[in-house]
């Protein structure tokens, strides 16, 4: 864990490649990380500063959800407020999971994600200080989703 994030953007690239080591696929229809039974309950959502978007691994592609900056809602500590990208991982429970299932999914991606970071040199940092009521609102989500955790990625501050 490093909490030295600077606030200078990522190049689409390195988002992309982050994004895929969370929930990306690598096989047909078989993501990058472990799920019970296969259900996939996971959601994925970058928050950049300029918008919210759900990241799609089967198009390969990030789905607009919100414009405008929402990192303030996404982040809950001063560091991760201006950070160029926070991760918000939600669970939806309509896919027949349960919350150690979940919990053991979130934790696969979150670790892939700091393996990634590791590779690429940059801060990483998993949080659960989200203001989880605003983005539910933001995400829109239904009462069988939940936002489960969070997870701030950036280069190192010098």
């Amino acid at each position: 864990t490093n909490r030295n994030v600077a606030t200078d953007d990522l190049d689409l690239q390195t988002i992309s490649d982050v994004l895929w080591a969370a929930y990306g696929f690598n096989r047909d229809d078989k993501r990058v990380i472990p799920t019970a039974n296969n259900k996939q309950e996971l959601m994925v959502f970058a928050v950049l500063k300029d918008a919210v978007y759900l990241c799609d691994a089967k198009q390969n592609k990030l789905v607009l959800k919100a414009k405008g900056d929402h990192r303030v809602a996404s982040a809950g500590q001063d560091f991760a407020n201006n950070a160029p990208l926070n991760i918000v991982y939600v669970v939806d429970y309509a896919k027949g999971t349960d919350t150690i299932q979940s919990g053991i999914a979130c934790g696969a991606a979150v670790q892939n994600v700091y393996l990634a970071c590791a590779s690429k040199e940059l801060a990483c940092v998993i949080r659960t200080t989200i203001d989880k009521g605003e983005m539910r609102k933001i995400l829109k989500l239904t009462d069988k989703q939940e936002v489960f955790a969070g997870q701030t990625v950036g280069k190192i501050a010098k």
